[in-house]
Formats: C-alpha cells, structure tokens, sequence
C-alpha cells in the first residue's frame, strides 16, 4: 500500500524497474492530481494546466511520465500529456 502524503485516496498506475511509481491521487476536496514518486520515496505532482481531471498511466527506464487529463482546452473525452523530470507538455 502506497499513499500519497496529500491524498484522501491513491491510485498507483506504473512502476519501472528503478522503483519509480506513477499514478493519480484525490485531494480532500476530491480533485485528482497525477503523481510521479521516485525512487528515493520522493514525491512530485503532475498537474497540467487547466485539466479538471488528471492521471499519470505510465513510466519508462529514464523517468519520462505519460498521463490524460480532461478540461476545457482538450476538445477529445481525453488529452495526453508528457513530464520529462521537468517539463510538461
């Protein structure tokens, strides 16, 4: 069992063999946030701009993290997004 430090609920997604964990986690007010833990037990979280729902779905051997959000500049159900350690996009 994994929690997230600001989670009312986790969810874990993907793990690389480096023990780098990806998922989503809620807030106590029920928003959803992506998350990134490496393997020192530190932990980021991934929010794209904008998105009202938010998800990280997978991680590589270098760390880079795959995710989907939704909101209101992604016209699809579900917009992808890619952190590469520092970046969003």
């Amino acid at each position: 069992m994994l929690d997230h430090p600001d989670g009312a609920s986790t969810n874990l997604r993907g793990v690389n063999a480096s023990g780098e964990i990806v998922g989503l986690y809620r807030d106590t007010a029920s928003v959803s946030h992506g998350f990134h833990r490496d393997g020192d037990g530190a932990f980021t979280t991934l929010d794209y701009p904008a998105a009202a729902v938010q998800r990280a779905l997978g991680v590589n051997a270098r760390g880079d993290v795959v995710g989907d959000y939704s909101g209101a500049d992604c016209a699809a159900a579900r917009c992808a997004w890619v952190w590469r350690r520092s970046t969003l996009d």
